[in-house]
């Protein structure tokens, strides 16, 4: 993602009941390795809601490369699963988002669901919920979504 190209990042996520749901962000750029693979997001659109806005500018973090801003790791084996642009902040939890992390099935403890696939923005009656699935597809801003194959899904119900 380092060239001078620009680009757009849609995500879709699916439910365990098979409601998708998308956002999708106009900016969308990772910087290099010397720069640990900064995040560089704005101009949301779609039907998820912007569960990323405080990844933007933030470096990627791992369990062996802790690039976040807390004075403890984001990601351990208690906490945050798999690396992702954790936030950290002291006011602001690590992150609203984690495609990355573990697959945890429909059964799942809400106390624990922040460690799946989370995106969370407008649930209900759940402090946090994993999700079944999601995808993230990196396309150039000029590309026509009619050769792209996404799905549309007008159900609103998480």
């Amino acid at each position: 993602m380092t060239s001078s190209r620009h680009y757009k990042l849609r995500v879709e996520i699916e439910t365990f009941n098979g409601t998708l749901k998308y956002a999708e962000y106009g900016t969308f750029n990772v910087s290099d390795e010397n720069s640990n693979f900064t995040l560089t997001i704005d101009d949301y659109t779609g039907n998820l809601g912007d569960a990323m806005h405080n990844n933007n500018n933030m470096m990627f973090s791992t369990s062996d490369k802790d690039n976040d801003q807390r004075l403890t790791t984001c990601v351990s084996a208690t906490g945050w699963q798999g690396g992702w642009w954790f936030n950290g902040e002291s006011n602001k939890v690590c992150s609203l988002s984690n495609l990355n992390g573990k697959y945890l099935n429909e059964d799942q403890n809400k106390w624990t669901a922040y460690k799946g696939i989370v995106w969370k923005t407008k649930l209900k009656g759940e402090l946090w919920y994993s999700f079944k699935s999601s995808k993230m597809t990196i396309f150039p801003v000029d590309a026509s979504f009619d050769n792209l194959g996404f799905n549309e899904n007008s159900n609103n119900d998480y």
